[in-house]
């Protein structure tokens, strides 16, 4: 690779890194649908199967829901499906009860 490309693959990496860092920061709703069908997309590029897509409402349930599905999946008691039917049941019913 000649050095005129690799600048610009750099120049490009540093100009990705830093929208994607912005976008990590940022608090504007996302477009679920878009980064839903876009990871869909990828996952079916890269011949991987089809993953399980949980949003997040705040940084606490961010940190704190991967931590509950690997204790529940490790214990072999709960599916995932089960798990996420029941946070989903609970969450909606405590939402709408605030």
């Amino acid at each position: 690779m000649n050095s005129k490309k690799k600048l610009e693959i750099e120049r490009q990496s540093k100009e990705l890194h830093l929208r994607l860092h912005e976008l990590a920061r940022s608090t504007e709703p996302a477009d679920r649908q878009l980064m839903e069908s876009n990871v869909l997309r990828l996952y079916k590029a890269l011949s991987k199967r089809k993953p399980h897509i949980l949003w997040c409402d705040s940084p606490l349930q961010l940190f704190v829901i991967p931590c509950l599905i690997d204790r529940f999946a490790r214990s072999g008691k709960v599916s995932f499906e089960e798990m996420r039917a029941q946070a989903e049941k609970e969450y909606w019913i405590e939402r709408n009860n605030v």
